[in-house]
């Protein structure tokens, strides 16, 4: 199958900087998951006895954990046993801080590219994105926002909101979990009060968006399952928070750069998903 040929796009520098943190934080995740995959598959420390020290067990490990805090107790005294459980049980909170400061750095984004959310916003900052983005950003242009992509985002937003809320709540792992139901009944109040786009392209825009967001990751969750892989829910949700913020800030870039202007900013992009062609500066 032939890749999707990229091309080289003219964009603010907010939206570059986006974009750079987006690569940084996509490689703390794979660094993150290669060192705790690593540690967990070791057969240095499967061979290691579980009651046994950590600190003793890996003392040549140079690690702040060991040093004695201000109270003279070790910071991390725990076993082997307790040091492999811990790990496993980091991965998924790993995923969550991806999602929660990815969603920071939007929120930046926002702030410099489009200014103060409207004060007839349902929260205090920006969102819901379909409602406090089209307010601000004229739907006339040649390149409006559209609205499956504000719904994705948004899905994004609620679960980011989750997480940070109720810090120790499950996820909502599928489309018929009662939370996932409840910001479906509550999308769709508040996009029928928006007035921004007819009653048909609504309905189709939260369809879809719940079902390539939360539909998408019940299904790669399970998909993995039968792979003999245990991948949580959070792992798909990075990943898809990365996709669809990125998005978004791509189509406020097109829809608020004048036209017959290129921005000194720069990030490569599908060429499929660049609607205005005037932005591309080279193919590659």
């Amino acid at each position: 199958m032939q890749a999707t040929p990229k091309v080289l796009v003219a964009v603010s520098p907010e939206m570059e900087n986006l974009r750079k943190t987006q690569t940084f934080l996509n490689h703390f995740l794979w660094t993150s998951e290669i060192a705790y995959r690593f540690f967990l598959s070791n057969s240095a420390v499967r061979q290691q006895n579980p009651e046994r020290l950590a600190i003793d067990a890996f003392s040549e490990v140079i690690a702040e954990a060991w040093f004695p805090s201000k109270q003279g107790h070790i910071k991390f005294n725990e076993t082997v046993g307790k040091t492999v459980s811990q790990i496993g049980e980091n991965l998924p909170h790993i995923y969550r801080t991806v999602i929660i400061l990815f969603a920071a750095a939007f929120d930046d984004f926002l702030y410099s590219r489009v200014g103060r959310p409207p004060r007839q916003s349902f929260s205090s900052g920006w969102g819901p994105f379909y409602s406090t983005l089209p307010s601000k950003i004229p739907q006339g242009t040649k390149c409006p926002l559209r609205p499956l992509t504000l719904v994705c985002a948004d899905i994004c937003r609620r679960l980011r909101n989750h997480i940070v809320h109720k810090p120790n709540a499950v996820l909502p792992a599928n489309p018929q979990n009662k939370t996932v139901e409840d910001w479906q009944i509550k999308i769709k109040s508040e996009l029928s009060r928006t007035a921004y786009f007819s009653a048909h392209v609504q309905n189709e825009a939260i369809t879809r968006a719940f079902q390539n967001v939360i539909g998408n990751a019940a299904n790669e969750c399970h998909k993995a399952g039968t792979t003999g892989k245990k991948l949580p829910v959070e792992f798909f949700y990075a990943l898809y928070n990365f996709t669809n913020l990125d998005s978004l800030a791509f189509e406020i870039e097109e829809a608020i750069i004048l036209p017959k202007t290129q921005p000194k900013g720069r990030v490569r992009r599908s060429l499929k998903d660049v609607r205005r062609t005037d932005l591309i500066v080279a193919f590659r």
